[in-house]
């Protein structure tokens, strides 16, 4: 990797996984999400990535990856990686 290499990481919080089987939009909104911030940025999708955090133990599956897993699968790590969480507004 260059010197100067680096990876954007968007994050989400996680929902069970059943949530695909009932269609909620929340999942398709945090990937659009994450791509207009990466096209503001004018990041490659080389450049960033999506994951997800707060996963429950409450004994069924939920949406991957975890951010921790995510960056623990990595074969070659950037030398900088910039974390940005999605906020929730009301």
């Amino acid at each position: 990797m260059r010197e100067d290499s680096f990876k954007v990481i968007f994050s989400a919080h996680s929902v069970p996984i059943f949530a695909l089987d009932f269609g909620a939009p929340y999942i398709d909104q945090i990937f659009d999400n994450s791509k207009l911030r990466a096209e503001q940025l004018s990041l490659t999708a080389d450049q960033y990535t999506n994951t997800w955090q707060s996963e429950s133990d409450i004994g069924i599956p939920w949406i991957k990856s975890d951010v921790l897993e995510y960056l623990r699968e990595q074969k070659q790590q950037p030398k900088h990686y910039n974390l940005c969480p999605n906020q929730f507004y009301q």
